[in-house]
């Protein structure tokens, strides 16, 4: 009984992480926005980390292994907003500026992956305007709903 418990823990714990994917119609752009945004923050703070970082001590190698970590999955983040919650269940074929809005998707995926592969800060600044400008077509659109 206990393992069954903690199975169904586990199972209902990863279906609520990665949204539900059924046609629930329960959808929090806001807070979808709002993760962008931190992952946005999170990014510019650990290319900061790794440019500054003194990799002549244990400690500056643990910071920088950090780091790196950190941006990957924050970088992966955003491509998983984008794919999991944007692309697969809220942008539609038939709404205002779909085109317009897929291109940005593709163009925020391509940029999330070089953020990985690079430190440059402005690399972050274009995947957080691209962002930003996806946000404002998109609520441009759902408000012709």
């Amino acid at each position: 009984m206990k393992n069954l418990l903690i199975i169904s823990l586990f199972i209902v714990s990863t279906a609520l992480h990665a949204h539900c994917q059924l046609p629930c119609g329960i959808y929090h752009d806001d807070l979808e926005f709002q993760q962008l945004e931190e992952c946005i923050q999170t990014l510019h703070r650990a290319n900061k980390g790794i440019l500054i970082n003194d990799l002549t001590t244990p400690l500056g190698d643990n910071q920088m292994v950090r780091c790196v970590n950190l941006k990957d999955q924050y970088a992966d983040k955003v491509s998983h907003i984008f794919s999991f919650y944007f692309l697969q269940q809220r942008i539609q074929q038939n709404q205002p500026n779909t085109i317009k809005l897929l291109t940005l998707s593709h163009q925020i995926l391509q940029t999330a992956m070089k953020v990985k592969q690079t430190v440059d800060q402005s690399v972050v600044s274009d995947l957080q305007s691209q962002i930003l400008k996806f946000k404002e077509i998109y609520e441009s659109s759902k408000a012709h709903d």
